[in-house]
Parts: structure tokens; C-alpha cells; sequence
């Protein structure tokens, strides 16, 4: 009489091998989502720059705050509904974008993954400079 099926140790053994490649498969994807995070993030960047240049165009100034690229200013000299009617996006990691102006340009920064200031990695902060600055 002989007993077919699976022992102890092989369904182990097989369960094991599934958890290896689960992690792996799980570490691939991971690494995907965060590039994805950072390439979404400079495409907001990028839209959200052409919608403050537009913006200094028509209004003479830059925006005091992003709010005024949603929200009519009460020093608007036209106004066609807004120029973000979806609102300001977030950056791929769901934080707010630091905006900060002078009186010659503006700087939109996304603090990365941990949103801290500084940091490597997915963690680096992503501005609208960054590019300017690559070229030089």
C-alpha cells in the first residue's frame, strides 16, 4: 500500500520559494512606484509653472500664493474661471508644493518621498530649477 501526496517539509519548502519570489516581485514594483511618484511630480511642477506664467502674463504680477491660481484675486484684471479649475495637485506623495517668490521668479519645490527639506533618492527635493540649473 503505498501513500501518494505531499510530506511536511516539501509544502514548507514550496511555500518558502512563493515567499522569495513574492518579495521579489513586491521590491520590483516598489521601485517602479516610487520613479512613477517622481515623474508625476515634475509633470505637475511643469503645469504648474505654465499656469503662473500665464497668470503673470495677464495679471502683470505673479501669483502671491498658489490659492490665486484657483481662487479669483481681488486685484484680478480678467478672470476666465480660474487657472487650476481642479485645484492645485499634490505631489505624487499627496504634500503640498512650497511655492516661494521674488520679485524676478518663483521656485515650486517638492520635498520628496519623506517631505523634509534636503535628502537622497526618492527623497530628494524636485523643483522647477532643477532643470535650469542641469543645463548650465
Amino acid at each position: 500500500m503505498s501513500k501518494s501526496g505531499f510530506t511536511l517539509v516539501e509544502i514548507m519548502v514550496v511555500v518558502v520559494i512563493i515567499g522569495i519570489l513574492a518579495g521579489i516581485v513586491v521590491g520590483s514594483f516598489t521601485g517602479h512606484a516610487d520613479e512613477a511618484r517622481m515623474q508625476a511630480t515634475k509633470a505637475s511642477i511643469a503645469n504648474i509653472s505654465t499656469q503662473i506664467d500665464l497668470f503673470r502674463i495677464q495679471q502683470g504680477r505673479y501669483p502671491n500664493s498658489l490659492d490665486e491660481l484657483v481662487n479669483k484675486p481681488s486685484d484680478a484684471k480678467t478672470w476666465g474661471g480660474g487657472y487650476m479649475k481642479s485645484g492645485v495637485p499634490l505631489d505624487g506623495w499627496s504634500n503640498k508644493f512650497i511655492y516661494k517668490i521674488d520679485a524676478n521668479s518663483y521656485t515650486i519645490i517638492s520635498y520628496g518621498a519623506d517631505g523634509k527639506e534636503g535628502g537622497d533618492d526618492i527623497n530628494k527635493d524636485i523643483s522647477n530649477k532643477d532643470s535650469a540649473e542641469n543645463n548650465k
